[in-house]
């Protein structure tokens, strides 16, 4: 396996004796980066590609971890930074090489202050023109520009000299101020966290002090504090307060209580947690956990694992908790032990959250366990964030709510109406919910409902009109129907589904409230009846009904609503009109998408294809064919091959780079032309400038909330094979050590 490459390994080959900076300069990421290009377009055989590919995706991982650590260190903290002689004045300004304009232009404002003058030059010179990686965007700002040429007027030979003076004077140290009777002092402070009791003003402990100062500090207590260096104390005080891994910089009394050494000390392990810190690695490896065989799985998830133990925050369990259907034997029964002591200290809300991701990798028994834990907490504790509740819920199985007793779940529905007021009678639409719950449920916040405001009726009741009982949806349906047309129209969305569930005499007189449509009026009210209409097999009079709707492109939706409502394919195919613009075919196309992939129906699907064209982009065309692919039949495939093909050449060759539809339909592709689009998009020199990972492109691969990280796997995975995965999961684990 090659070896990996991190930010300073570049630094230290050049000099082994010297500790690498945390430092790189990009212009040297870059260059590395490009050697991978040119390695990969040399190799041949799957092993060396992929090889190539996991040095293009390490150069990659470089060039966005230092654009985003630049980006995240405040300003205020880059001329500390300089100040403390952490950084030179002349790598405060190379670090600017990794920002865009309007970062560094705020950057410079900062650092003006304290450059000396041999280096204001340069810093009007980035301040004047564009830099490295700016692009069209660019702007000059003024304000800067005369700052920095005042400065430099101003920077006569006894400036040096000044400033060389004021910082060998003592930084804002005061006397500090006699203590007024009946005020307490920070020693005294101290002394009553350390002695518990000895004080009855305060009962704490020193962790206790350590938050005070953090946090609400006087300015009386910070002189104090400054002032009396040699109190004992104090000097616990001062070596907890930088043990605690806080940032303390930004503190108003930072420079009067800790000495230079000590501030150099604080913000050198800034620094370093910072860019420690492995956000996205966990996301990532566990990701390509999923692709591994199980022999290769466990090394994979041992380093996701580390990486986010070592990152801590609430959140630890449940993500932890994703990990556990992966592993086997005594590494679960591990990780599950490491869960458990995270859990005894989390909040209800983040147990629950837990117990939620754990319950689709329970086997019977736990499932059952877990249930009754959950259940246990949120009786005792309560909570106050229903929509956790709501998704544990819907996460038990059937089998396990049988499982249970009345007097397991009883007591934590009867907290929840405590808690959530109206909400809970949301509960009753939870699926395998058992029926003497969802009763209890709606007997309780029925009632409840019926007494909120009108538009707060409609969008819940639109949620659980379908699972009530026949008594209590005909009591939520009469204190409906007396909304008057303003209010319906409000919330039109709940037309739809409410309409559907009554009577014809119901739905007649619902007809009459709405009457004629508002000029600006929303189509979908209109929709909603007429789907309703057309469930009952009366199409007539749900045309009658859409030819209400006004403007064309409103009613072509509203009539692909009705058709898939009423399950009328043929109907869903006719909507498809090309007179349509593009925005609105696309929302239409896209309606219909999601009917066949329901449907299942490969007829239906490949009937469907055919419509994918014109007006629809290239990006769009792509799009659907990647929905509707698994649906269709070999000759379908082979018919449409040639079309993908065209429309993939149209999106390389667009300026706009409108690159998830690549990522929509990649493994559908052919090795050849998987090979061309790693060309022409994975390379260096396809960025315009330095933060293009930052934009929508392709390569934005390390964001977890996309499916931008899964294409680029699988393009590893297709061209390279497991070899490059374990090679591309051995250099993500080496960006964020434990």
């Amino acid at each position: 396996m090659a070896t990996t490459w991190d930010t300073g390994d570049l630094v230290a080959a050049s000099n082994p004796d010297r500790r690498p900076p945390v430092f790189l300069p990009l212009l040297d990421a870059l260059d590395f980066w490009h050697r991978a290009d040119e390695a990969f377009l040399a190799e041949r055989s799957c092993v060396e590609r992929g090889l190539a590919m996991t040095k293009q995706l390490q150069a990659r991982c470089v060039v966005y971890r230092l654009s985003e650590i630049e980006l995240l260190i405040e300003h205020p903290l880059r001329a500390m930074l300089v100040e403390e002689g952490i950084w030179s004045p002349h790598e405060a300004l190379d670090r600017l090489d990794l920002v865009d304009f309007a970062a560094r232009h705020n950057a410079l404002c900062a650092l003006a202050p304290v450059l000396p003058p041999e280096c204001l030059r340069r810093a009007l010179d980035m301040a004047s023109r564009p830099g490295f990686g700016d692009d069209e965007r660019w702007e000059i700002d003024r304000e800067l520009v005369e700052v920095l040429n005042e400065r430099m007027s101003r920077a006569k030979e006894h400036e040096p000299r000044a400033a060389q003076e004021a910082s060998l004077a003592p930084r804002g140290v005061t006397p500090s101020p006699a203590a007024e009777p009946g005020k307490p002092t920070l020693a005294r402070i101290l002394l009553a966290c350390r002695a518990k009791g000895r004080d009855e003003w305060l009962e704490s402990s020193f962790p206790r002090a350590l938050e005070y100062v953090v946090n609400d500090l006087e300015p009386q207590h910070a002189a104090e504090f400054a002032q009396d260096r040699t109190n004992p104390l104090f000097a616990d005080l001062r070596r907890a307060l930088l043990a605690s891994g806080r940032e303390l910089w930004s503190r108003p009394w930072f420079r009067q209580v800790f000495d230079a050494e000590e501030r150099r000390g604080h913000l050198r392990h800034v620094l370093e947690r910072r860019e420690r810190r492995g956000v996205l690695c966990f996301d990532a490896l566990l990701e390509i956990a999923t692709r591994l065989r199980p022999t290769h799985r466990a090394t994979v998830l041992r380093s996701a694992i580390a990486h986010r133990e070592a990152r801590g925050d609430e959140r630890a369990p449940v993500d932890l908790a994703r990990v556990v259907g992966l592993v086997e034997g005594e590494e679960r029964a591990a990780l599950l032990a490491r869960i458990e002591a995270w859990l005894d200290e989390a909040e209800t809300e983040e147990r629950l959250s837990t117990l939620t991701t754990l319950m689709s990798a329970a086997t019977p028994a736990e499932a059952v366990d877990w249930v009754r834990r959950g259940l246990g907490w949120i009786a005792t504790e309560g909570t106050e964030q229903w929509s956790d509740v709501e998704t544990f819920f819907e996460a038990i199985a059937a089998s396990t709510w049988a499982a249970l007793v009345r007097t397991e779940w009883e007591p934590a529905l009867q907290a929840g109406g405590r808690n959530w007021d109206s909400y809970d009678v949301r509960l009753v639409a939870v699926s395998h919910l058992p029926e003497e719950a969802r009763r209890l449920l709606e007997e309780r916040g029925l009632p409840a409902l019926l007494e909120k405001d009108a538009y707060t009726r409609l969008v819940t009741g639109k949620m659980i009109v379908h699972a009530l009982s026949w008594a209590g949806r005909a009591q939520l349906i009469a204190s409906l129907l007396s909304l008057d047309a303003v209010t319906w129209r409000e919330a039109a969305s709940a037309v739809g589904p409410i309409a559907r569930h009554l009577d014809d005499a119901a739905l007649e007189r619902l007809c009459r409230t709405l009457g004629e449509p508002n000029p600006e009026g929303n189509w979908r009210v209109e929709a909603g009846l007429a789907e309703a209409w057309a469930a009952r097999g009366m199409h007539d009079r749900a045309a009658v009904i859409l030819e209400r709707i006004t403007d064309d492109e409103d009613r072509a939706e509203a009539r692909m609503a009705v058709a898939i409502a009423a399950g009328d394919a043929r109907a869903v195919l006719s909507s498809l009109d090309r007179s349509l613009s593009r925005p609105v075919y696309r929302d239409v196309m896209d309606a219909a998408l999601r009917w066949a992939s329901e449907r299942r129906d490969s007829t239906w699907a490949e009937a469907l294809a055919a419509c994918v064209d014109e007006p629809l982009s290239a990006s769009d065309r792509l799009h659907a064919w990647a929905a509707l692919w698994p649906l269709l039949s070999a000759h379908a495939r082979s018919h449409l091959a040639p079309k993908v093909e065209r429309a993939v050449d149209d999106v390389l060759a667009d300026d706009d780079r409108q690159d998830d539809a690549l990522c929509a339909i990649a493994e559908v592709l052919s090795e050849l032309r998987l090979i061309g689009i790693w060309k022409t998009r994975a390379t260096a020199s396809s960025y315009r400038h330095a933060l293009a990972l930052f934009e929508d492109r392709f390569c934005e691969f390390m964001l977890p909330d996309n499916h931008r990280h899964s294409c680029v796997l699988h393009f590893v995975q297709a061209l390279g094979g497991e070899r490059a995965l374990l090679e591309h999961a051995s250099n993500l684990a080496s960006i964020s050590p434990a």
